[in-house]
């Protein structure tokens, strides 16, 4: 909700979306703040629980939200001025909104397994492709050839190919 000069403190406090009455049943309401983004980094915007699609405008850029993907990104810079609007409807609010911000995952570090680690592994069910039968894993002739065509030069029948 936008209460202008009401709020008490900054940040301006936030009520959670869909939290009120009104006697204004299914008329749009908007909730506005900035976000503590800080410029440089990469955000997630997520409106938890949400029962009913929303719009959402950061920075003047509007999107919906929906049930389905709650989720907004935030390229760094973006997200100073937030505004989500919804149809009010009691009951129809939002769960948590959180703004996450997003940190690449560095220090991955390869290790070595045994034998019996890796048979094991091995071992395990694991999903696949169906396979057409039969199938063939011999390589491609040259036309008219009886031996296997190594390049794709002998393939299209040029004159490297027919010298080898």
């Amino acid at each position: 909700m936008d209460g202008g000069s009401q709020w008490a403190g900054d940040p301006a406090p936030v009520r959670s979306l869909g939290g009120w009455s009104s006697t204004r049943i299914g008329r749009p309401a908007t909730y506005r703040r900035a976000l503590p983004v800080d410029g440089t980094s990469h955000y997630a915007f997520h409106i938890g629980e949400l029962a009913l699609p929303v719009e959402v405008v950061v920075d003047g850029e509007a999107r919906i939200v929906s049930p389905i993907d709650p989720w907004v990104h935030l390229e760094p810079g973006q997200g100073r001025d937030v505004a989500v609007t919804a149809p009010h409807w009691p009951g129809s609010g939002s769960g948590p909104v959180e703004l996450l911000r997003l940190e690449a995952v560095r220090g991955w570090q390869v290790e070595a397994q045994n034998d019996a680690a890796i048979i094991a592994l091995a071992g395990q069910d694991a999903e696949g492709l169906a396979v057409e039968l039969p199938w063939s894993s011999r390589p491609a002739r040259r036309r008219g050839s009886t031996s296997p065509c190594p390049t794709a030069a002998c393939r299209s029948g040029s004159r490297a190919s027919r010298s080898a």
